[in-house]
């Protein structure tokens, strides 16, 4: 890490949780570079390249309820709680 990050780093830390949660989400967020038309050709191909593979027999499918449940059933809200702030998902919520 280099001593502008980790300067950068030791400032952010001592920002109130709230602060550091929107940072966070900011951050994130400046990470998708790709445009909405980038990342519909993305999605296609990688959709295209899925049903190929389950034609294919490489890759089974099964009803989408079951995989919804079974993925409910695996997540427990809210994701996680930190002094006073709850975060579910990338949504920021004060505890009150």
């Amino acid at each position: 890490m280099s001593p502008g990050l980790k300067e950068c780093e030791t400032t952010a830390l001592k920002l109130p949780v709230t602060d550091r949660a929107i940072l966070v989400e900011h951050l994130i967020a400046s990470l998708d570079v790709l445009d909405d038309a980038e990342n519909e050709r993305l999605w296609v191909k990688e959709a295209e390249a899925r049903y190929e593979a389950y034609k294919q027999g490489r890759v089974s499918a099964r009803p989408a309820a079951d995989a919804i449940r079974d993925a409910r059933a695996h997540i427990r809200w809210p994701l996680f709680t930190c002094t006073g702030v709850r975060f579910t998902g990338l949504d920021v919520y004060e505890n009150g």
